[in-house]
């Protein structure tokens, strides 16, 4: 950490990004020595922060975390008259080292989420330097495979008989959804703009947005973190859209939370303090 008083680094903030600002939130004080930072990168795309403030709050006792609102949704600006194909991962990689060097973080954990593990590799690849660790937690290594996992699960809900509304609570959250995750959701269904410019699908599932055709799988032996891959039993992103970083980043772990979806951290979450834990004091020291 480098020229930042405790007043810029504690509680909620802003950082101007593009014409309008990225805000931003931090547990703990990035000013004391001590374990190192935990930065937070939410799904969607076009979700908000507020969905991983359960995991937020399993480590913000022990150490820093950051959260914030990627452009274009939440607390952050809204760019309504952006065209579809300015949402890249490129515009959400520029964002993430804006707040990065805002903040003055010359190193920290990072861990995405979903959509937000696309953008956590893609960051570990381009400024390794950064990274102690990375951890992907129920995401997957391209949009194929992502597309994949949806439909195969949406397809075996189908033969069973049952309707599409059971993909929500088989596959997204197994116990009832905490506030924090409803707000997300209610996001998403009102603030469509991003996630379809980004995911959108077309009838047979494929994606049409500009993550259409993304892939991190051949770059995946140049990436430097020591990484911890996540993922729930019955995630909506399943085993074989993770088993790349499995296979091909040097050094990479997994675990799966048994009984868990797309939310281990809020249906089994002292599993995940557990795993993730032992996994990031274990970089601290690195």
């Amino acid at each position: 950490m480098v020229g930042i008083s405790e007043n810029e680094v504690t509680g909620a903030g802003t950082v101007a990004f593009r014409g309008g600002h990225t805000w931003y939130r931090v547990f703990g004080d990035l000013s004391v020595a001590g374990p190192l930072p935990l930065v937070i990168l939410h799904g969607g795309p076009g979700a908000v922060h507020d969905g991983l403030l359960p995991l937020a709050d399993l480590f913000s006792p022990e150490r820093p975390v950051v959260l914030y609102d990627q452009v274009g949704c939440g607390n952050s600006t809204r760019r309504p008259d952006w065209a579809p194909r300015e949402w890249t991962v490129e515009l959400h990689l520029e964002e993430l080292e804006t707040l990065v060097c805002h903040l003055g973080l010359d190193e920290f954990h990072l861990l995405g989420h979903s959509w937000g593990g696309f953008l956590a590799a893609e960051y570990a690849l381009k400024h390794p330097a950064h990274v102690a660790s990375l951890t992907l937690f129920s995401t997957a290594a391209s949009s194929e495979l992502m597309t994949a996992s949806v439909m195969g699960r949406i397809t075996a809900l189908a033969e069973q008989g049952l309707p599409p509304a059971e993909f929500v609570t088989r596959h997204l959250c197994r116990v009832p959804m905490p506030e924090p995750l409803v707000r997300t959701f209610a996001q998403l269904a009102e603030f469509p703009e991003v996630n379809a410019a980004m995911a959108g699908s077309g009838e047979d599932g494929e994606l049409v947005g500009t993550l259409a055709g993304w892939s991190v799988v051949d770059r995946l032996p140049g990436m430097d973190p020591p990484t911890l891959v996540l993922g729930g039993e019955f995630d909506e992103l399943d085993a074989a859209a993770r088993q790349p970083f499995l296979d091909r980043i040097p050094d990479a772990r997994g675990h799966e939370f048994a009984g868990a979806s797309h939310v281990a951290y809020i249906e089994t979450p002292e599993a995940v303090r557990v795993v993730l834990g032992v996994f990031l004091a274990e970089h601290d020291l690195v």
